[in-house]
């Protein structure tokens, strides 16, 4: 089944605006700290859970690099790029 992420900021700053979140086309809400010290405090306490936390980790950071990479291959060379799940 093919799925259609959208990701729509009101600003090229989106760790200071919330972007808004679709998938095929339906909006997503996504639970997000609100204020600096939330955000920093939020991070730290899922990393202190260890593995139950939920972080960014390295395997993260490689999956969208990929991803990234796909997006600037789409755009410049002006082709569908798909992903595998």
């Amino acid at each position: 089944m093919r799925r259609n992420i959208s990701f729509v900021a009101g600003s090229a700053f989106i760790n200071i605006h919330e972007p808004k979140l679709f998938l095929n086309a339906e909006p997503v809400e996504i639970p997000t700290p609100t204020g600096t010290i939330e955000k920093l405090s939020s991070a730290w306490s899922e990393f202190a859970k260890g593995q139950d936390g939920n972080y960014a980790t390295i395997d993260d950071a490689l999956r969208i690099r990929g991803l990234l990479h796909g997006i600037r291959t789409s755009s410049a060379e002006a082709k569908k790029v798909v992903f595998e799940a």
